[in-house]
C-alpha cells in the first residue's frame, strides 16, 4: 500500500502542476489583454468621458439659474454687512467703547437672524446631507 501511494500522490502532483501552469497562462494572457487599446475600447472611454461631460454641464447649467445667482449675492450681501459691521465695531472699540457696544447690539438686533439663516442654509444643510450621505 505504501508503494503505490507514491503512484497516486504524483498524479495529484501532475494535476496540481497542470493547473498551476493554466492559471499563470491564463493569466500572463490576460495581462497581455490589457495591455493592447483595441478601437472598441478606446470607444467606451471616449462614450464614458462624452457622459460626464454632458452630466457637468447639466450640474453647471443648473447652478447658473438666475435664481442661484441671485440666492449667491443676497448670501454674500448679508454676509457682507455682518462681518463689515463687526470689523467696524472692533476697529473703534479702541476710541469710544459705547459706540461700539451700540454698532454690535444693533448687529444682533438687525442683522445676525438673516446672516443665520445664511449661513445654516447654505452651509449646515450641505454639511448634514453630506453626513448623511455616508
Amino acid at each position: 500500500m505504501g508503494v503505490l501511494d507514491i503512484f497516486r500522490s504524483s498524479a495529484k502532483a501532475a494535476e496540481t502542476a497542470s493547473s498551476v501552469i493554466n492559471k499563470s497562462t491564463d493569466g500572463i494572457i490576460s495581462g497581455i489583454d490589457k495591455m493592447v487599446f483595441t478601437e472598441e475600447e478606446k470607444t467606451d472611454v471616449r462614450q464614458k468621458w462624452f457622459e460626464t461631460t454632458v452630466d457637468f454641464q447639466k450640474a453647471l447649467m443648473q447652478e447658473a439659474l438666475p435664481s442661484a445667482v441671485s440666492r449667491r449675492v443676497l448670501a454674500w450681501m448679508i454676509s457682507g454687512v455682518y462681518l463689515a459691521h463687526i470689523t467696524f465695531a472692533s476697529i473703534i472699540w479702541r476710541f469710544n467703547e459705547k459706540w461700539a457696544e451700540f454698532v454690535i447690539n444693533n448687529v444682533i438686533e438687525r442683522v445676525e437672524f438673516a446672516f443665520g439663516a445664511v449661513i445654516s442654509t447654505y452651509f449646515i444643510y450641505h454639511g448634514i446631507k453630506q453626513v448623511v450621505k455616508k
